[in-house]
């Protein structure tokens, strides 16, 4: 212990703010995903908004990839959850497992999706997620956008089309 104390004794103050900084963001990213394993575990099942900000996957495959991967969920559970079939599911974790084969790496998430928002099937996933930004959170559409990685007009699109169908309802 001696050593590595005299190592660090030797870096310069901004070296020693970066290795310290790089510590807390990794003990963050850990317990955010024990906590959100936990509250899993309770029924409470809420996604981070980060899962949907990446360019390969559709909204759905990233809440299926990150709820069997992260959470550790049978394809059946999130089938209950979700409100779909079982073999939908599956076809969906395999399309999105060969699109992003890596996993989600874990990251602070200010903004989460409760899944009880999603199991409703008036609307699409992708039109809830906005819906639900939107509406609880009061994003503005270029928010949104840069947080899920989609742009701004469809943002707008699919709000539009969110509010139409549940007008019908």
């Amino acid at each position: 212990m001696e050593v590595e104390s005299d190592k660090f004794k030797e870096l310069s103050n901004n070296e020693k703010i970066d290795i310290i900084y790089s510590l807390l963001k990794d003990l963050v990213k850990e317990s955010s995903i024990e906590h959100e394993i936990e509250a899993a575990s309770k029924g409470d099942v809420r996604l981070p908004v980060y899962i949907f900000h990446n360019d390969k996957l559709s909204c759905l495959e990233s809440i299926v990839k990150y709820m069997h991967e992260t959470l550790d969920f049978g394809f059946t559970k999130i089938a209950r959850i979700l409100n779909r079939s079982s073999k939908t599911i599956w076809a969906t974790y395999s399309k999105s497992n060969s699109k992003m084969p890596e996993g989600f790496k874990p990251e602070v998430s200010k903004y989460f999706i409760p899944v009880s928002v999603l199991n409703e099937r008036v609307v699409s996933v992708l039109e809830s997620i906005v819906e639900f930004l939107r509406e609880k959170h009061e994003l503005s559409y270029k928010q949104i956008s840069l947080l899920i990685n989609r742009d701004n007009r469809t943002i707008w699109t699919v709000y539009q089309k969110a509010k139409r169908k549940r007008a019908r309802k």
